[in-house]
């Protein structure tokens, strides 16, 4: 993963959340695909209800690691033990966010929710 990136699983009583904050840069995101994999086994063995992915202080990101994410996506949707719907928080005033994370929703509407908040937001 980039020196950038950093990634952080919070498990709460009704979800799995995933921090991502810095940027992703590198050349090969697998290592992002294969943490998100894992983070979603885990909510899946948790049994919770939803499985978040925050990405709101994540400033930049290349196209490997839009790829690794629609990977991920790929992979747990056709996963035989189970889905846990997915639900991004993003900040609406970063561009990349606000254009990627939708068509990733356009992809798998039955899987993915994006919900946009101002830079100002709270976590």
């Amino acid at each position: 993963m980039s020196v950038g990136l950093t990634l952080q699983t919070e498990v709460r009583s009704e979800s799995v959340v995933v921090v991502m904050a810095g940027m992703s840069d590198e050349p090969d995101a697998t290592a992002v695909t294969e943490y998100l994999v894992r983070a979603h086994a885990l909510a899946l063995m948790q049994n919770v209800s939803e499985f978040i992915v925050d990405v709101r202080f994540l400033r930049f990101v290349n196209s490997c690691f839009l790829k690794a994410l629609i990977s991920w996506l790929g992979r747990i949707s056709s996963g035989a033990s189970g889905v846990c719907p997915v639900r991004f928080r993003a900040d609406q005033s970063i561009d990349w966010q606000r254009r990627s994370l939708d068509a990733i929703r356009r992809l798998a509407p039955a899987l993915v929710q994006v919900d946009f908040s101002s830079s100002g937001e709270a976590r």
